[in-house]
């Protein structure tokens, strides 16, 4: 049993005035007593002392182990992939989720070059990104395509945090990632389907334009703006009051409410101006619900 720093350094005081005090009590105390005294009493406390140092080590040593151990508990306990690789790209740790992911043991992963899988197209991106890390910006993101296990190409998210020593040397590099193929997928499809319905639009024979509730115009298409003269991008965000004459605008804004209040399509056949002149058109709107079943949008 060892006591705490504090309770060593009072037992320390105490032995050597003990010491001191003996000396005093004896009738024939001498000064070279005394001397003597002085020194055993330096020693006692000299003793005390690296007794105390030993605690404090002793405690420094197994705090440190319990942090980490408790740091490396909660880093295999992650579904992320975390690694640590040196500043030339070694890695030097990988976490349970890490080595699962890959297919392969943590053996077989200390000591090997990371980004040996990443495609050729984002290595250099890849690679200039964990070169911008410095003390004041230690972390960067990026997205990177990877080759998988299997052969196929999947999509990883990464946040790649630097440590840096006392004097601002990059130590170690550590990495965070989770696997984004699916949402990559999601998206893609997401993107070619708009690209599709936005090819459908601009290609139809009718105009067509779609507005907000107070009366906005969010997308048009090409026949439109090739009939009323104005570029689809200009048209956007303005209501009929700011592109067309008083008269027709108001009899747009109202049948853009009779959508609204019965939820059914309208159709009639109008006089509209044009550019170069006065043109008729049938013209149908209709309701756009969202998932609540309220009008959203009038096409």
């Amino acid at each position: 049993w060892l006591p705490g720093r504090r309770y060593v350094l009072a037992l320390a005081a105490c032995c050597s005035a003990l010491v001191i005090f003996g000396v005093f009590l004896s009738p024939d105390a001498g000064v070279n007593q005394w001397i003597v005294a002085v020194n055993r009493s330096l020693s006692v406390v000299a003793l005390w002392i690296m007794a105390a140092l030993l605690v404090a080590a002793k405690t420094a040593t197994k705090t440190l182990r319990e942090n980490q151990k408790r740091y490396r508990s909660i880093v295999e306990s992650q579904n992320e992939l975390i690694r640590n690789i040196s500043p030339d790209g070694t890695r030097i740790f990988a976490n349970e989720a890490y080595c699962r992911y890959h297919g392969v043991t943590l053996a077989e992963v200390i000591g090997t070059k990371s980004g040996s899988r990443v495609i050729e197209e984002d290595k250099l991106m890849w690679k200039s990104r964990l070169q911008s890390i410095t003390p004041e910006d230690p972390s960067v993101e990026l997205e990177v395509r990877q080759f998988h296990r299997d052969g196929k190409v999947v999509w990883q998210h990464w946040i790649d945090t630097g440590i840096f020593d006392a004097v601002g040397r990059l130590v170690e590099i550590q990495g965070v990632g989770r696997d984004i193929t699916e949402r990559k997928w999601i998206e893609n499809e997401r993107r070619e389907n708009e690209e599709l319905l936005r090819s459908v639009i601009d290609n139809s024979p009718s105009f067509i334009a779609i507005k907000d509730p107070i009366g906005r115009f969010l997308l048009t298409n090409k026949k439109h703006a090739e009939i009323f003269g104005f570029e689809p991008e200009k048209i956007k965000g303005k209501t009929s009051t700011d592109i067309h004459p008083a008269n027709f605008a108001a009899e747009a804004i109202a049948q853009d409410r009779a959508v609204f209040r019965t939820k059914s399509p309208v159709t009639t056949e109008r006089e509209i101006p044009v550019a170069g002149g006065k043109r008729t058109f049938t013209v149908t709107k209709f309701p756009i619900f969202d998932e609540t079943g309220a009008v959203q949008r009038i096409g």
